[in-house]
């Protein structure tokens, strides 16, 4: 952190987005209202909460965004720091605040000529934060026992010869990254099914499995680059 220097910061009235109204004519800039972007800071809650739950260390930035009518479709830039870093750790990004008091990661530091700078798609209150946290990966089924999957409900439709794995697999902080997914059976790779309404990786078993131990390895990063795995050993029976 002490390689960085913060930049001017937004003054009031300062027009960073435009304010705009919808008429038969499209889409028109009017004056801006009150403050566009206002600097913010983290109340010491705010922060052992974020850090608790989510595993996020607050860098110390933080804006509150305003806008009446947000009519831009393509996010908007604003400078962060002027820094001698010419990388930042892949943990650091930007997070907006979620009505149940945590935050959502909507993108990383860009380096731009001199200066880092943040793209913001829409108000909001957004804020630094450096994901230290690895995603969770949970136990699979008790004993690693696995029995048949579920008898028929449609004659047309064959269901799977096995029980489907849930996996529990979560990330509180920058989010699991599905394209890092890997799920290898018997050494041999395997397509899951991300299910991240309900924090969990679905795994179903090829038809042709034969009964008895299998091994079933488990590897997932989060978008901060931080990585899980896990081996679970199987034991299938009809």
């Amino acid at each position: 952190d002490e390689d960085f220097h913060a930049c001017e910061e937004p003054r009031p009235g300062r027009r960073l987005t435009p304010f705009c109204e919808h008429g038969p004519a499209g889409v028109a800039a009017v004056a801006p209202g009150p403050y566009a972007a206002v600097p913010a800071a983290l109340t010491a809650a705010e922060v052992r909460r974020a850090q608790r739950s989510q595993g996020l260390v607050h860098l110390g930035w933080a804006l509150d965004v305003h806008s009446p009518d947000w009519c831009r479709d393509s996010p908007v830039t604003l400078p962060l720091a002027v820094g001698a870093a010419d990388s930042l750790d892949a943990g650091v990004g930007l997070y907006v605040a979620r009505d149940d008091e945590t935050w959502g990661r909507v993108g990383g530091p860009r380096r731009e000529g001199p200066l880092w700078t943040v793209a913001i798609g829409g108000p909001g209150r957004y804020a630094l934060f450096s994901d230290r946290a690895p995603p969770y990966l949970g136990p699979g089924p008790a004993e690693g026992i696995v029995g048949p999957g579920p008898a028929a409900v449609d004659p047309a439709v064959s269901p799977p010869r096995w029980e489907i794995l849930a996996l529990p697999l979560d990330d509180r902080g920058s989010g699991v990254d599905p394209a890092t997914v890997v799920v290898l059976l018997d050494g041999a790779a395997l397509t899951p099914e991300p299910d991240p309404l309900r924090d969990r990786l679905l795994v179903e078993l090829p038809d042709d499995l034969p009964a008895g131990p299998h091994r079933l390895e488990v590897a997932a990063r989060d978008r901060a680059g931080l990585a899980v795995e896990r081996v679970y050993r199987l034991d299938l029976r009809p």
